[in-house]
């Protein structure tokens, strides 16, 4: 397995605690967590053998799979920041949000597919020797670790942010195995990102990895940069793969001009689209604007409720009142006007959990009525990221020896032709026949 480690240097602090993270708000989404068994099923995540195996033996409990793309989790990572991983996942690959992949060969370079050595993971724990377990993990081309654990005990908008960023990165992997010429990264010259940063290597305004060394005299003036890759320093992002990975997500929210979250900038990096837009090189941005790149053109918005796509994710974990809990024939509302005393009266705790700030995250084995995790105990085989279902773009367009023109008829955009061989456009998600 190649482990591809993107590092964080934020001005966030570093905790490697054992508690759990904070509960989050409740995350509108279509993805459906699984317990490991769950996600082994064919129409689930189609788990490789050895790889639920390895995720059982090192701690990791819970799977999504977006598009067939894997978001794993321990026990006490926090349900709601996960599904808020697997949704920007979506926004990220399904940009324009029709319910397909916008770029087939980047979603064949991630997804799992249930094949050894294939597909992308992000690896989310509550702490750094959680997810160092992903080491561990068998059966996948690439891991990526979530790091939410850095904000400490922080607000909502701190995860989110690392969350994209991480994502970001595992997207940014297979922009980089399917587009190699705009986005990889084995060095600093044959690709677009790979030049923009060699560009602004430590420039003013441009681009600094506070854990690599820039040369005395630095920041230099535009058009001026040093020669990549630099020297490590406190800490070593100075490969390519972490450096061009590092520069290009702050290059993407910039453009994106997203600023509700708290993202995470170099102390040479524009801070507003204006100052990114006047730094950046033609070649850049007209890449980025290219529809054929598919890069988002504005903030993601973290939520993807796609019809067809998997369950309407409602899980347990949310923070949230019961709208149909009442208690001598009152609801919620009316215990959040005095929660002190309301909320001390039978049952309200856990009928109006968000009034009475009774949100613990993860009540593991315990019963739920709106339980989104799914061991598929039964041996259905029915449901789950693959739909409502019906059969998947896997199993209508894979094995079947299709000609071109049988191909490209089944389904609505359901395939595609390569290669003389007929895939999935969609990978694990329903086909609308």
């Amino acid at each position: 397995m190649r482990l591809l480690f993107v590092l964080i240097s934020s001005i966030l602090l570093a905790h490697d605690t054992s508690a759990s993270l904070p509960c989050l708000s409740h995350v509108k989404s279509s993805f459906k967590i699984y317990t490991v068994a769950g996600a082994k099923k064919k129409s689930k995540c189609k788990l490789y053998g050895k790889l639920a195996k390895s995720l059982t033996n090192n701690g990791f409990t819970k799977v999504m799979c977006p598009f067939g793309i894997l978001l794993v989790a321990t026990e006490k990572y926090p349900d709601e920041l996960l599904k808020y991983g697997a949704n920007i996942v979506a926004n990220l690959i399904d940009n324009d949000n029709d319910g397909k992949a916008d770029d087939w060969k980047t979603l064949k370079a991630l997804a799992h597919r249930g094949k050894k050595g294939t597909g992308a993971a992000l690896v989310c724990g509550v702490n750094q020797s959680e997810e160092q377990k992903e080491e561990n993990l068998k059966g996948l081309a690439w891991t990526f670790s979530c790091q939410t654990w850095k904000a400490g005990i922080s607000v909502e908008n701190d995860y989110k942010a690392i969350m994209f960023e991480e994502g970001f990165h595992m997207v940014h992997q297979g922009w980089a195995a399917s587009m190699p010429e705009a986005f990889g990264d084995n060095n600093f010259q044959d690709s677009v990102v790979s030049r923009e940063t060699a560009r602004h290597q430590c420039v003013k305004p441009g681009w600094w990895h506070p854990e690599n060394t820039c040369p005395e005299g630095a920041p230099f003036k535009p058009g001026n940069p040093a020669s990549s890759p630099l020297q490590p320093g406190n800490g070593d992002c100075a490969a390519s793969n972490c450096d061009v990975f590092e520069f290009y997500r702050q290059a993407a929210t910039l453009y994106m001009d997203w600023t509700e979250l708290p993202f995470w900038y170099s102390s040479y990096m524009p801070r507003s689209k204006n100052e990114f837009m006047e730094m950046a090189s033609e070649e850049l941005l007209t890449m980025m604007a290219d529809p054929s790149y598919h890069q988002p053109q504005k903030a993601l918005s973290g939520v993807y409720t796609r019809k067809k796509i998997g369950s309407n994710g409602v899980s347990r974990g949310a923070c949230r009142d019961d709208w149909k809990f009442e208690v001598n024939g009152n609801n919620c509302k009316w215990v959040s006007q005095s929660p002190k005393d309301r909320c001390t009266l039978s049952k309200v705790k856990e009928g109006c959990k968000k009034s009475c700030e009774n949100c613990p995250c993860n009540q593991v084995n315990q019963p739920d009525d709106d339980m989104d995790y799914d061991d598929d105990s039964t041996g259905d085989d029915n449901g789950g990221d693959g739909g409502d279902g019906g059969p998947t773009g896997e199993e209508v367009c894979e094995g079947k020896n299709y000609s071109e023109q049988a191909c490209l008829a089944l389904g609505n955009g359901c395939c595609h032709y390569n290669d003389n061989v007929c895939l999935s456009s969609i990978g694990q998600n329903v086909c609308d026949l």
